[in-house]
């Protein structure tokens, strides 16, 4: 999906407002961001918000990853990440 088509999906779920979907696609395409960011920096919704509005949309579950490991499950899976670079 191109980030038009992504605005639009977010107004069919009624997150945005068909008036503010230039305003997003503005931001993201004049400073460098994904629609996603340009979203999030716009207040209309926070990360997990973007991802469970596409999951609910497309009729799949939504798991928070962030919340279901611990502190030090991160931790590891960091320190994992940077060794295998």
């Amino acid at each position: 999906m191109n980030n038009k088509q992504v605005a639009e999906f977010f107004v069919e779920q009624h997150v945005l407002q068909p008036s503010q979907v230039e305003d997003v696609l503005s931001e993201a395409e004049l400073n460098g961001k994904s629609i996603e960011q340009a979203m999030v920096d716009g207040g209309f919704v926070d990360e997990n918000g973007f991802y469970q509005t596409i999951a609910n949309g497309l009729g799949l579950d939504f798991i928070d990853l962030t919340r279901s490991i611990t502190r030090r499950q991160r931790i590891f899976a960091s320190r994992l990440i940077k060794t295998s670079r």
